[in-house]
């Protein structure tokens, strides 16, 4: 690359310099190098140009050291910040791992006790007791057992049993309640016939 020659004027003295840099910079640096030391020289009438320069030179370099200071304490800085800044991304993996484990271990907690407390509520049924089987329902033994409605919604009695004739011409045998009745109707009678035999004598 061709290096471009630029011809600066300090102290009204011109140096020809060859530089890779812009032409403006160079320039800019020329100018204020002149006035650094035009300044020097204002505050200490005593100082020769040359001596300015010197003065002028150890206050760049002075700057300089503690430019590249703060460079290093930036670059220090910066540094631990990427080492940290890895730790918590470490940190953070974990963390997340530890989070899925987590979970997965809730999940299968909470299968557990699902299972559990099904096979529980199983048990509870199980152990129910048995509702008692229906019975029949007794037949009534009241009058209204005797009744019947007819369309029109009235009552009326039963009808009697029909009385059956065996072949002999004689009545069935009665059983039960029918029997007990015409037992009863037979004392009756007996004891009737008695006492109109009694009032005779």
């Amino acid at each position: 690359m061709r290096k471009n020659k630029i011809v600066l004027t300090i102290c009204g003295m011109e140096f020809s310099i060859l530089s890779d840099d812009d032409i403006d910079y160079v320039k800019a640096t020329g100018r204020e190098v002149d006035e650094k030391i035009k300044a020097l020289i204002d505050d200490n009438n005593r100082l020769s140009v040359a001596m300015a320069a010197i003065v002028a030179a150890l206050d760049y370099c002075d700057e300089l050291q503690k430019n590249n200071t703060s460079i290093d304490n930036l670059r220090a800085e910066i540094k631990q910040y990427l080492e940290e800044s890895a730790e918590y991304r470490k940190d953070a993996e974990d963390a997340r791992r530890e989070v899925e484990r987590l979970k997965r271990e809730i999940q299968v907690l909470r299968q557990r006790i699902g299972e559990k407390d099904t096979r529980k509520t199983s048990a509870q049924a199980a152990q129910l007791p048995t509702p008692p089987a229906i019975s029949n329902v007794p037949k009534a033994t009241n009058a209204a057992a005797n009744e019947y409605k007819t369309l029109d919604g009235v009552r009326q009695p039963a009808p009697a049993p029909a009385q059956h004739v065996t072949s002999t011409g004689r009545k069935p045998r009665l059983y039960g309640k029918d029997a007990y009745a015409e037992s009863a109707d037979v004392t009756q009678e007996i004891m009737k016939f008695f006492g109109e035999s009694e009032d005779e004598n």
